[in-house]
């Protein structure tokens, strides 16, 4: 592949520039604890993203917020240990906080002086907004789960970039 015979780029955001296991650990690892559980943080994110899968599934058009919470109430299901409300909604407001990747600011802004930048991610636009301060870089376009009404992998995000 010839980088030189591209001019727009197009990443996802979560899990390649924002550390969304460390995010997500940050609410799921106090609870685990507060509930006596002996759970790895590997084992815990595990659960949980078999969960946040599902949650997409089944509302594709929920925003990210209701599906982090709703993951996280079928996380303590399958572990038999119950997420309170507090809980549920303090992991769906957590994405704004969610840290950065070290090399993500610097690498995205080297490439920002070749290519033009687009986000295709499975947030919502407010929590985008977080994260996007946190990279430091203007994107040129940013796709959402929000904007397209669907969750990757559908097509909804890709069709988009057309």
């Amino acid at each position: 592949m010839n980088l030189a015979d591209y001019d727009v780029l197009s990443f996802d955001c979560y899990g390649t520039l924002i550390d969304w296991e460390v995010g997500i650990l940050e609410v799921l690892r106090p609870w685990a604890q507060q509930a006596g559980s002996r759970l790895s943080d590997d084992e815990l994110l595990a659960v949980y993203a078999v969960n946040e899968a599902q949650a997409q599934r089944d509302s594709p058009t929920a925003l990210y917020p209701r599906i982090l919470a709703d993951a996280f109430a079928r996380t303590g299901g399958t572990l038999g240990i119950p997420v309170s409300a507090e809980w549920a909604n303090k992991l769906g407001a957590s994405v704004p906080e969610w840290p950065a990747f070290e090399d993500s600011a610097d690498a995205l802004s080297s490439l920002g002086e070749s290519y033009k930048l687009v986000i295709l991610s499975n947030v919502h636009r407010d929590g985008f907004a977080g994260s996007s301060r946190r990279l430091g870089v203007q994107f040129d376009a940013i796709v959402t789960a929000e904007d397209v009404k669907a969750y990757k992998p559908a097509d909804n995000h890709f069709d988009a970039l057309d």
